[in-house]
């Protein structure tokens, strides 16, 4: 099976673990924040004049990219045996680059 977000959603696969500034990687359960890390999977298809924050955001990610999205707005989906979140494109607050 396959997600395909509609409008400004975005499904994201969630890293075990993120990086910090020395180069460890410390697992999402160890911190307390609101924010997480993860990996664009898919994007939707925004109209410009429907949502102009989304449409935004969503040209500048492309699947691959490894992103820091806000938790609180976000919709966990499991399809299969993989984990998967909806997040909205204007709760990207970042593109990780290493």
């Amino acid at each position: 099976m396959k997600l395909v977000p509609l409008g400004e959603w975005v499904v994201v696969k969630p890293v075990e673990a993120a990086p910090t500034r020395n180069g460890l990687w410390i697992p999402h359960n160890a911190e307390k924040e609101q924010y997480l890390i993860g990996t664009v999977v898919e994007k939707g298809a925004v109209l410009v004049d429907a949502a102009p924050l989304g449409s935004d955001i969503l040209s500048r990610i492309m699947p691959g990219d490894m992103v820091v999205y806000d938790k609180v707005g976000s919709v966990t989906v499991r399809i299969g045996n993989e984990e998967h979140v909806l997040v909205k494109a204007r709760e990207i607050v970042g593109v990780v680059t290493l």
